[in-house]
Formats: C-alpha cells, structure tokens, sequence
C-alpha cells in the first residue's frame, strides 16, 4: 500500500481494460483483504499440538505447557542475544498487557547458551526483563536443549495457541506488523 510507484501504470492498465476506472477502488479493496488474511491467517496456519515439556521458570518454580491447555495462549521463543527477539519485545508485552484481562496467557521461552547455570540464567533473563520493562511470565531453556527439538524456523517465533491446545498459528521474526497480526489471531481465538 505504501509503494504508489504502480499507481499510474495501474490505473492506465485497468482503463484500457475496462473502458473507465469505474471498479478500480473496489478490485483494489478485494485484493488488500486476500493479501491481509494470507499474511495475517493463512501463511502463518499451524496446527500442531502443544508439546508436553516442563521448564524451570524465571521465578524459581517450573511451568509445563501443558498448564496452558484450556486457554488461549502465546509462546514467544526468544533470547537476550537475539536482537530482533529485542525488537519484538513491546509487542510481546503489549498482547500480554491487552489480552491478559481477557484470560490470554502469554509465556516467554527464553533460550540462553552462554549461561552455565541455571541461576546464570535466571539472572541474565531477569536483568533483561526488568531493563525492557516485561512482565508476562518466563521460562528458561538452558543451552536450547527443549528449543532444540521443537523445530521453529528462527529467533523469534511466537506460537499462537488456542484452547485445546493446539498451536495455531507460528509467527516467525519480527517486522513493523508483528503487533498486528498478532492481535488479529489472538481476538480470531477469543471468538
């Protein structure tokens, strides 16, 4: 939408066509809400169900995603090395901060390398929560041994999960719409 850089030659296009521009604002109207639910419902569809693994969390008990069954639910798979995980950060906490009144539970799936220890990492994660002001809840994957066999394409993924436990959607990397359609998929579960 933001490349007029065609807008003429379409316009000319479609007159030769069709003998006016009459139709042109509506095709184009059509089209802009295929794109957007391919970018937002159809390119991102997963249906896989949630893996049964249990975590140790950044507050010293432990989380099985299996607890998560029952509600809608995000799963970011992150790490405080990845920089676009940072970038994708604000949104990650906005969707907790809008959807977690609406019973969305939103969880963290920090994977840290570098840490040998657990509490290296608690730390490591904890700093890096508290300097970007996040809140939602967070697990701790040490060395990425549970990421490992999880098979996501890339740092950042964010699972989108419904009531039943299936993963429904799987965003992968980050980009100025992230937020977006993130909120489209979660406000399609809530229905």
């Amino acid at each position: 939408e933001r490349d007029t850089s065609s807008h003429a030659a379409l316009r000319e296009r479609w007159s030769a066509r069709h003998g006016s521009l009459a139709g042109l604002d509506a095709a184009l109207a059509k089209e802009r809400e295929r794109s957007h639910r391919a970018l937002v419902f159809e390119a991102p569809k997963l249906d896989r169900v949630l893996p049964d693994v249990k975590l140790p969390s950044l507050a010293g008990d432990s989380i099985a995603l299996a607890s998560l069954r029952g509600k809608v639910a995000v799963i970011d798979f992150w790490g405080t090395w990845c920089a676009p995980c940072v970038e994708s950060m604000p949104e990650i906490q906005k969707a907790h901060e809008r959807f977690g009144p609406r019973g969305v539970q939103v969880l963290g799936f920090g994977v840290e390398f570098q840490p040998k220890t657990l509490e290296e990492a608690r730390e490591l994660v904890g700093e890096f929560m508290r300097r970007h002001a996040l809140t939602f809840r967070t697990v701790i994957d040490l060395q990425g041994k549970v990421a490992e066999g999880l098979m996501f394409p890339a740092f950042p993924t964010t699972w989108v999960v419904d009531r039943t436990g299936r993963v429904r959607y799987q965003n992968a990397g980050s980009s100025e719409v992230t937020g977006l359609i993130l909120e489209e998929q979660l406000e399609s579960l809530l229905k």
